[in-house]
């Protein structure tokens, strides 16, 4: 399947030239390139190669790099993608929009899940989370499943149930056991959330054993397809999670651990001027101060939501394409609110916008 994905940008917050990224295919599992090998590849480029042997690695370069490469930083990432089936097509992201990368975790993520399958990302509400492991499936055309943690959370929505089908009893996999069978990226979101003994049901499948056994369905044993892949994303235990448990320990201890820092205001700033057409650096300035002090507040506990990057691109596309300033900020972000107290201090906070 050709991969449908909108460009990944790597940027860096002072202007600095864009990275181009070079894909590469490692035939032995398990293994990426350390940087005397990544050097020695870039020479090999240079001389037209694209199989290479290093170490003992079988080297495939993937992606055609551009005629200026090596004035632009070139970054090695692993390349992900495998044989897919047709009818997992579907499941593939598309759409994404572009991921803006200013903390090199990109190329981060998609080594550690080369090299060791999973990891967990951490990380405030907002920073980016869901988008940069939706973007990696779209890029990678990987088949992409999310199970959302919760005390409802069962053993059965994992695995499997028996149901009814024109009067038999037949036996439906859970999200787990067809991961396992097709591979993908398995996106398992505030997992912390989920109980204790759900999680220990699950830990075969994350160490060394790599199964899954369905005792429900005659004890079935799953093997972990060679392309499944895994992603634990956490926010910090603050704001409306506080009082929530911690991962379990013997769950989070089979995980490498990448921190999603927050973005800066600058940051924030670049990739609303990319992804809006909105020209007013003044008002988007004051857009973004604005939404630091609902935030302030929400990680004080004072409010239980917050306003993300993505409200304030969507606020800033409604003025562009119509809205008054006004509607737009009560559309995009006071009315996420639904406590009045909450709605009427975030009003406040906001008609700076609109003075």
């Amino acid at each position: 399947m050709k991969a449908l994905s909108s460009p990944i940008r790597i940027l860096k917050p002072n202007n600095e030239a864009e990275k181009e990224i070079i894909k590469v295919r490692i035939l032995e599992r398990g293994l990426f390139l350390s940087e005397d090998e990544q050097n020695a590849l870039l020479t090999a480029i240079s001389k037209g190669a694209r199989k290479v042997k290093l170490n003992n690695k079988h080297v495939e370069v993937i992606s055609s790099p551009s005629p200026d490469y090596d004035k632009r930083n070139p970054i090695f990432v692993p390349d992900l993608s495998y044989d897919l089936p047709q009818e997992l097509e579907s499941l593939v992201p598309i759409n994404i929009p572009t991921y803006f990368d200013f903390k090199n975790l990109w190329q981060k993520l998609l080594i550690v899940l080369q090299v060791t399958g999973q990891t967990v990302l951490i990380g405030e509400k907002g920073v980016g989370k869901n988008h940069l492991c939706s973007a990696i499936a779209q890029e990678n055309s990987l088949p992409l499943y999310d199970i959302s943690g919760s005390r409802n959370l069962t053993e059965y929505d994992l695995v499997g149930h028996y149901e009814m089908s024109e009067g038999r009893t037949c036996w439906v996999d859970g999200l787990l056991p067809f991961w396992c069978k097709n591979g993908g990226l398995l996106m398992l979101d505030e997992i912390s959330l989920a109980r204790s003994s759900v999680l220990a049901r699950i830990h075969s499948i994350f160490d060394f054993r790599r199964y899954l056994v369905v005792k429900e369905h005659q004890n079935e044993r799953i093997d972990r397809h060679p392309h499944a892949y895994a992603v634990v994303a956490l926010n910090p235990p603050k704001g409306e999670y506080l009082g929530t448990q911690h991962l379990n320990i013997a769950f989070l201890d089979r995980f490498q651990v990448i921190s999603v820092p927050e973005l800066s205001f600058e940051e924030k700033k670049r990739i609303i001027q990319e992804r809006t057409c909105l020209s007013n650096d003044a008002f988007i300035d004051s857009l973004l101060d604005v939404a630091d002090r609902i935030n302030s507040e929400y990680k004080q506990g004072n409010f239980r939501d917050f306003v993300g990057l993505r409200n304030l691109i969507d606020c800033c596309n409604l003025i562009e394409n119509g809205l008054s300033k006004k509607e737009a900020i009560e559309i995009s972000i006071i009315n996420r609110f639904s406590d009045e107290e909450e709605m009427s201090r975030v009003e406040e906070i906001s008609s700076i916008l609109v003075e």
